[in-house]
């Protein structure tokens, strides 16, 4: 498993087909906060599950959902900087959220539009290590979940609420392939 980032140009392409594919049209600044995430295989087509940065509507969630995982860190007190998101478990433990791994987002991605990332040289390599760590140990968990959703939607051609729409994404991809 490895983390890689997506060509901006490919996820515009996407995005103009489907706008549950995550851009951000005000953002001009993927170079510093990149697309981040990792690639699964569903039959021989290369998806690309995105990370989502930790934002506060995030702490309501669960640890896992169907169509998520929250990546926390435990901290102490002391550590608590005023930006992080924090939650305060019952057991006096503090979570500090990370990130998000959004399964329902995951995108096909075309031949030479994804790039690994070497963590050890990147310059937010501290979060980018314990996410990476993180998605290690739920590698299993991440295939597994993102491959059912995908195949769920292709075969009931059902497309639930906020999820990206697979068979026209990969169709699209298809046709980026063709042409590029």
């Amino acid at each position: 498993m490895h983390f890689y980032t997506i060509d901006i140009d490919y996820i515009k392409y996407l995005y103009s087909f489907d706008t549950e594919v995550y851009f951000n049209k005000e953002r001009h600044d993927y170079e510093n906060k990149p697309y981040v995430g990792t690639i699964i295989y569903n039959d021989s087509t290369p998806y690309f599950v995105p990370l989502t940065s930790a934002k506060p509507k995030h702490l309501k969630l669960k640890n896992t959902g169907i169509d998520y995982l929250v990546i926390y860190e435990n901290i102490k007190q002391s550590e608590i900087h005023k930006k992080d998101i924090i939650k305060r478990m019952d057991n006096g433990e503090i979570k500090k959220l990370l990130s998000v791994v959004d399964l329902r987002k995951a995108i096909p991605v075309a031949e030479g539009c994804y790039h690994k990332i070497d963590i050890r040289t990147h310059k937010n390599r501290d979060l980018l290590a314990k996410e990476y760590e993180f998605c290690k140990k739920k590698k299993d968990t991440i295939f597994n979940k993102t491959r059912s959703i995908i195949n769920q939607q292709k075969k009931t051609k059902y497309i639930k609420f906020a999820y990206c729409k697979y068979d026209l994404l990969e169709e699209k991809m298809n046709e980026w392939n063709g042409s590029h």
